[in-house]
């Protein structure tokens, strides 16, 4: 029994014992990959922290760019509108040159119109022609 055993053994030792040699070297080979995975990982987090960074500097920059874009649209809206008054109140000087005569010969006119206005309210009042 123990030489049957022995013979049993050494067969499948002879299967075995070249699979185990191969599972050992694949083993260190596996190590070996692992390693160079873990490198290749750390310069992988390397370059996406660096990529994390440019992608914050970027989105800050272009939030400044969209902000001074929106100053600049405001400002040319404001500027727009202050050429149209502008043009608008030109055909107004005109105007307002001509009313500002009119007044200056109102207000010359001013206390002749009052003295009559007194007079003929006087003369068309409560009183009676022997009381005026």
């Amino acid at each position: 029994k123990w030489v049957k055993a022995m013979v049993t053994y050494h067969k499948i030792a002879k299967v075995v014992i070249p699979k185990m040699d191969a599972l050992a070297l694949k083993e260190i080979e596996l190590g070996i990959a692992n390693r160079k995975l873990a490198q290749a990982n750390a310069e992988l987090q390397e370059a996406q922290d660096l990529l994390d960074a440019m992608q914050e500097k970027f989105d800050l920059a272009m939030a400044e760019k969209q902000k001074l874009q929106d100053e600049t649209d405001l400002t040319k809206k404001r500027m727009e509108a202050a050429n149209a008054l502008i043009n608008g109140l030109a055909g107004e000087k005109v105007r307002w040159t001509e009313q500002s005569t009119e007044f200056a010969d109102e207000i010359s006119r001013l206390v002749g119109d009052c003295a009559m206005a007194s007079a003929f309210m006087s003369y068309t009042g409560p009183f009676n022609k022997t009381f005026r």
